[in-house]
Formats: structure tokens, C-alpha cells, sequence
């Protein structure tokens, strides 16, 4: 064999090596490590912590609460293992942060441990996330400080999480839960409620702003004519905010309200 075929051998069994390892194991691995890892999460709040925690290194979807499992599950890349569910303590749990800054350390674990060659990724978004978490938690020790022990209204229990942080606590609460009863119990509590918004000379009323509920709209209506400040607070985060401002914008609502019953 001449020096040029045999060089042209030696090309063909280099392609052919570099075509097996291409379809082979070693390809599989490596387009795993590469791979992001996809994350699915139950809505947009979960989505958005997953997403600024992950960074580039994951993948995130939202399925909905009607088809997800748990607030945010995790699928290894490259593998056929089962997902990681990541799961957090109660319903509207994100008005509560530090059950929030909780997800997001124990989702960093988790893709650290999913995905190791992305750990510093993961740990500096993490601090990204905590320290963009900063001014909320300055807020709330603020408002808990000037306003300890304030009593509000409310037209459900989906702030209680945050009214407890801030040492708040709920008017008339069993008539509160009660409004999400049918028949007499609701139309007892409907009552006593707006009786008491009436009589009130203080306080505030918080609602959610995106519930079309015909009992947010009463009790709303009623808080107006007696002169009792409006605080609309969304149950979702709206789009375009992340979690961080989302939550600072809620607070900073509270406060206005706040400031305007004390006038």
C-alpha cells in the first residue's frame, strides 16, 4: 500500500470511528450533559422561581394546576429515571417567603445534583434570587414593625400567609372561612361581615382583585360606601413581573391602604 492510499485508509477509519462514537454511549453522555434539564411547573409563579433559579441550564413549561402533579417537577436529561417533584407546603404558599426562599434552595439541591456540572450555575442564580428577595423581607419586617397586631378584612384566607408574616391577623376569621360555604352558613357570614365593615371606623378591606366572585364584590362594595380603604391584591402573579416585584408591589399596595386608614 502507498503512503497516499494508506492515508486515505486512515481517513476512512477515522470517519467511521467518529460516526460510532456519534450514535454510540460516549454521544449519548455527552448530549446529556449538555441537555437542559426540563422542569415542569403547576403555574407561572412556579415557573418563574424554577426559570431564575435554573438559569440557562433548564428547560421550564407550565402544565396547569388541573394536570400537575406538584409544584414543580424535575426530569434528569439523558436518562430514563423517574422526575423529582419539588414540592412546597400549601395552597397560595408563595405569600409566604421564606417557604419560597425553602423551594428555592431545595430546587438548586436538586439540579445540582441532577445536572453537577451546572452546581455554580445553579448556586449563583440562587444567590441572585435571595438577594433580589432582599427588599421584599425589608418591607415585611417594616410594615410587621409599624403595624403589629393591625386587624384587616378579607374576602378569603388566600393572604393569610403573608398577613401572619407581617403579625397581621383577619377580622371576623370563622365568618371568613365560612364564605366559601353555600347556603345559610354563607349567607350568615355575608352578613355579619358587611355589619361589621359598617360599624367599622378603622381598618381595611383586602380582596382579590382578579376574582370575579359576586361575595368579593359585595363585600368590596360595602367596604366603599363605609368609607373602609380597598386593598386589591391579585391571587396570581401578573405577567411581566417576577416573583420578587410581584411581591413588592403587594406590599407596597398594603401600605398605601394602610397609610390611608390611619389618615
Amino acid at each position: 500500500m502507498n503512503r497516499a492510499a494508506s492515508l486515505k485508509h486512515r481517513r476512512i477509519r477515522a470517519g467511521f470511528l467518529a460516526l460510532a462514537l456519534a450514535h454510540g454511549p460516549l454521544a449519548l453522555a455527552a448530549q446529556g450533559s449538555v441537555a437542559p434539564v426540563k422542569i415542569t411547573a403547576a403555574d407561572a409563579v412556579y415557573a418563574d422561581i424554577a426559570q431564575q433559579v435554573g438559569g440557562t441550564a433548564v428547560s421550564v413549561t407550565i402544565a396547569g394546576k388541573s394536570k400537575a402533579h406538584a409544584p414543580l417537577l424535575l426530569y434528569p436529561p439523558g436518562a430514563s429515571r423517574a422526575p423529582v417533584a419539588v414540592p412546597m407546603p400549601g395552597a397560595q404558599a408563595w405569600f409566604h417567603v421564606a417557604a419560597v426562599k425553602a423551594l428555592a434552595q431545595t430546587l438548586a439541591q436538586d439540579l445540582s445534583r441532577m445536572k453537577p456540572q451546572s452546581a455554580a450555575e445553579f448556586d449563583k442564580n440562587l444567590k441572585q434570587f435571595n438577594d433580589k428577595l432582599a427588599p421584599v423581607e425589608s418591607k415585611i419586617q417594616f410594615l410587621s414593625h409599624t403595624y403589629r397586631g393591625t386587624k384587616v378584612f378579607a374576602t378569603d384566607l388566600i393572604y393569610q400567609n403573608m398577613l401572619d408574616d407581617l403579625h397581621f391577623g383577619i377580622r371576623e376569621l370563622a365568618a371568613v372561612r365560612q364564605l366559601a360555604q353555600n347556603g345559610p352558613a354563607r349567607a350568615a357570614a355575608i352578613k355579619k361581615l358587611k355589619s361589621q365593615i359598617d360599624e367599622s371606623s378603622v381598618g381595611v378591606l383586602v380582596y382579590d382583585v382578579q376574582s370575579k366572585s359576586p361575595v368579593t364584590r359585595e363585600l368590596e362594595k360595602q367596604a366603599m360606601t363605609a368609607g373602609v380603604p380597598t386593598i386589591g391584591i391579585p391571587e396570581e402573579k401578573p405577567s411581566g413581573l417576577d416573583y420578587q416585584a410581584w411581591m413588592l408591589r403587594t406590599l407596597n399596595t398594603l401600605h398605601g391602604g394602610l397609610n390611608e386608614a390611619a389618615q
